[in-house]
C-alpha cells in the first residue's frame, strides 16, 4: 500500500559500534538532521499522537495513549456514559414477563 508523501523511516536510527581502547560502546545513531524530520518520526514510530477528545498533539506513554490529559478522558467518559443511559431511558423499562 502507498501513500502520496510517505517516507521511510526504517534507516532513520540505527546502531553504531565504538571502540575506545577498552571496551566496545553501542550507542543509537540517527539519521534525521532537521526538526521537521524529527517530528515526522516521531509520529510514524508512535510516539507522538493526537488526543482523541482535543484532537491536541501530545507524547504517548503506557498511561496516556488516547487522551492528553485525565481531563480529556474524564470528559470522553462522561459523554459516552450520558449516551449509553440516555439510550436506556428512550428503550423504556425492561419487560418481566415469562421466560421461554
Amino acid at each position: 500500500m502507498s501513500v502520496i508523501g510517505a517516507r521511510d523511516f526504517t534507516d532513520a536510527v540505527s546502531l553504531a559500534v565504538t571502540y575506545d581502547g577498552k571496551q566496545f560502546q553501542v550507542a543509537p545513531k540517527w539519521g534525521i538532521s532537521t526538526l521537521p524530520e524529527t517530528l515526522e518520526w516521531l509520529l510514524w514510530a508512535d510516539r507522538l499522537g493526537f488526543c482523541a477528545e482535543c484532537e491536541k498533539l501530545f507524547e504517548v506513554t503506557s498511561y496516556r495513549w488516547k487522551y492528553c490529559t485525565d481531563e480529556c478522558a474524564k470528559r470522553a467518559t462522561d459523554r459516552k456514559w450520558r449516551q449509553e443511559y440516555r439510550s436506556k431511558l428512550k428503550k423504556g423499562p425492561a419487560k418481566k414477563g415469562r421466560r421461554k
